[in-house]
């Protein structure tokens, strides 16, 4: 098939070629073979790609590579997908439009069923002007685009001009500088030009802060580039979306560990260019997610753009860490650092500048290797031994492609081939014990956690912050353990029991201190984050004595006082806490509804079914203010009921959240009557939200606390 494209693009250049010859027209076409482009494609993963245009007297051709196993970093086959043309799609350049002649390999209006997973087409449309600089790719004549469509600033990169061009230092192969029409990206810093010389080919600039630059001239693909005081340094044009390879392979093996710390922190710069309005309204500020690998939780971290989609913000950094720039890329910060990160929509560049950048441009342009994990988990009565078959399979599949990456660009890092091949194996840890969700009775089998035991998690790559993966893995493998494996689990003398089981197993499968500390670190939080009160005094001995890593010690610690803290508070003379004497004797969910709500008759009431378990609905309760504040105006009384929660870690989360008010009511109703309550409103998870409106009815309508657009809406109905 790919033999047949082929052949099918010959031809049809053929045949312009013969059309255009035809006509005798002795001026030669422009050709660009090095196209920058900008617009809301490039947030596909490279999904399509400008590779060539040609202008010519009778049709400009544009030449495209699509491939559509890139699209959304799936890594199985997508062949058998249906792509298409639009009829109105168009280029406009200067404020004209140059409609679609032909196409090579798809047809203009119908649609195509892809045969390989890549496929390569041409576009011939109406000529445009041979000197035309840049131009884009519509859809709608005269109509402003819709995101996904647009393919904006089509231009060649090797104009001449340094405006909105990048250059690597040739002899080290890192981004060294950048010029737009206006500023100069240099030493992680964006400066203003204030004034601009050419002459013949070589540039002299100034920038606002006194800076001398001076550009030489073009010389077989180089320019030489001093900037003030420094040396000259040779430079060479960055032609792609990203840095090309390294020119010297970098043989330095694993990534910055600093022992953990509460207190280290990472700069990350840079600027967003030409940001599209679309992304821009759904992603306003800048955003960094990291994860915490004690609570194992999404941690995010937010900066204003400045007028020009400049920005800047240092984070809390425990250790060297994969972090999300969401939603331009995935990447690893090592603490201490400072990274400029520069994503520009105008020419479609994704580059990091910095003191030690290479491992982060290599990821830009070769993103987690291509392959993906792709596992059906969620079924019921998975089949633990033949999911583990799959699990194999695919990490070799994945493993496959990273020695075919590493063997076409075999200048990329070994830090590089060490964070994928490590990424692998925590991906498939993580996705095995995900399994024991869908297993009967969540029980894997034994042979199957010894694997998962001695071939994954015994071979975690460190820090072990260096993986998203690994909280997730390291919470699902330690609690199937205990669940199901404590009795087995013994050292010397001591035998696990009821009470020891998590200290014990601890011990047994955490094959180094650090591992260890983290581990225990991760079980003591997650007592005191599903009880919401201080520790035990014996659990609070074990964190200061047991765990020896002083940042994992004290986070445990930190969060024990405020707990403690917490629970001198007294509310129980609050009138939002209800007793359940109204309902003594009731085991009609019906019955114990209608008696609930009664004395609220004439207002809206919203009901929030809820546990001191869930972190869904405890992440909710954290904005229970804003949400008084924002649905004053409409009356409604908040009913709160917990499920399955001790009374004392009950009124903590209370207290925590401050769920307190004048039309505030919490009830922790006996078990039994909560489950007859639960069935009658038809609780199908937790949180759950329901409205009464002023008549006692219950509504159907569905209801979430934490989408308050959505439910002012509704209010406003009622």
């Amino acid at each position: 098939m790919k033999k047949l494209l082929t052949f099918m693009l010959l031809i049809l250049a053929a045949c312009f070629a013969t059309h255009v010859s035809a006509k005798k027209n002795d001026k030669a076409d422009t050709v660009w073979n090095n196209v920058a482009f900008g617009g809301l494609l490039n947030l596909m993963d490279d999904f399509i790609k400008v590779t060539k245009v040609v202008m010519g007297t009778e049709a400009t051709q544009v030449t495209f590579h699509g491939n559509i196993s890139a699209f959304g970093n799936v890594s199985a086959s997508r062949k058998g997908e249906e792509i298409g043309i639009d009829p109105k799609i168009v280029l406009r350049a200067a404020g004209h439009y140059y409609a679609l002649k032909d196409s090579a390999v798809l047809t203009n209006g119908e649609r195509y069923t892809m045969h390989e997973d890549t496929l390569t087409f041409t576009l011939a449309f109406e000529p445009l002007p041979q000197d035309t600089k840049a131009f884009d790719l519509i859809i709608s004549k005269g109509v402003e685009i819709t995101k996904g469509v647009e393919i904006t600033n089509i231009h060649n990169r090797l104009s001449g001009y340094i405006t909105d061009t990048y250059w690597r230092n040739k002899v080290t192969g890192d981004w060294y500088i950048g010029f737009t029409k206006d500023y100069v990206i240099h030493d992680c810093k964006v400066k203003k030009i204030v004034n601009q010389t050419e002459k013949k080919g070589a540039y002299a600039i100034t920038t606002d802060d006194g800076t001398t630059i001076n550009v030489g001239k073009m010389k077989n693909g180089i320019r030489s580039i001093k900037v003030g005081n420094g040396s000259p340094v040779q430079c060479d044009i960055i032609t792609g979306n990203t840095l090309p390879d390294y020119p010297v392979k970098d043989l330095r093996k694993g990534f910055k560990d600093n022992g953990y710390s509460l207190t280290d922190s990472v700069t990350i710069c840079g600027w967003i260019r030409d940001i599209p309005k679309e992304l821009n309204k759904k992603y306003p500020d800048f955003n960094v997610t990291t994860h915490n690998v004690i609570s194992t939780n999404e941690e995010e971290y937010k900066t204003k753009f400045d007028s020009l989609g400049m920005f800047r913000i240092t984070i809390p950094l425990m250790n060297t860490s994969e972090v999300v720039l969401r939603p331009y890329t995935c990447t690893v910060l090592e603490p201490g650092e400072t990274y400029f990160f520069l994503y520009d929509f105008t020419n479609g560049n994704k580059l990091f500048m910095g003191n030690d950048v290479r491992l982060q441009n290599e990821l830009l342009a070769h993103e987690l290797s291509g392959a993906r994990t792709k596992n059906t988990i969620n079924v019921r009565n998975l089949d633990a031994m033949m999911f583990w078959q799959q699990a194999d399979s695919v990490r070799s599949v994945q493993k496959a492609h990273l020695q075919n990456t590493l063997a076409e660009h075999p200048n990329l890092s070994q830090r590089y081939a060490d964070y994928i091949d490590g990424s692998y194996l925590l991906r498939q840890g993580e996705c095995m014990m995900q399994a024991r969700y869908s297993v009967p009775k969540r029980k894997l089998p034994q042979e199957y956690t010894d694997y998962v035991g001695n071939e994954l998690w015994q071979k975690m790559p460190k820090p072990y912050t260096l993986y998203l993966s690994f909280g997730t893995f390291s919470r699902d493998y330690i609690d199937h353990l205990r669940e199901f494996n404590a009795k087995r689990i013994k050292i010397g003398d001591r035998i696990a029991t009821q009470e020891n089981s998590d200290e014990i197993i601890i011990d047994s499968v955490c094959h180094d201190r650090d591992l260890h500390d983290i581990v225990l670190a991760q079980r003591l939080y997650y007592e005191l984050d599903w009880k919401r009160k201080p520790l035990p005094s014996d659990m609070q001995e074990i964190a200061e004595k047991d765990i020896a890593l002083p940042a994992m010690r004290d986070y445990v610690l930190n969060l024990n006082s405020k707990y403690a803290e917490i629970d001198k508070l007294d509310i129980s003379s609050s009138p939002c806490l209800k007793s359940a004497d109204a309902i003594e004797g009731m085991t009609d969910g019906e019955e114990i509804f209608r008696k609930l709500t009664e004395p609220y008759k004439g207002k809206v009431i919203l009901i929030d079914v809820w546990g001191t378990w869930c972190s869904p609905c405890k992440k909710a309760l954290e904005h229970s203010q804003e949400e008084y504040e924002r649905l004053k105006p409409y009356d409604v009384v908040y009913m709160y009921f917990a499920m399955g929660s001790e009374d004392s870690s009950w009124k903590n989360v209370i207290k925590q959240y401050n769920v307190l008010g004048d039309n505030v009511v919490h009830y922790n109703l006996p078990h039994e009557q909560e489950m007859a309550l639960e069935k009658y409103i038809k609780v199908r998870g937790y949180p759950t939200y329901k409205l009464v409106d002023k008549q006692g009815n219950l509504l159907e309508d569905r209801v979430d606390s934490r989408n308050l657009d959505a439910l002012e809406k509704l209010l406003k109905k009622l």
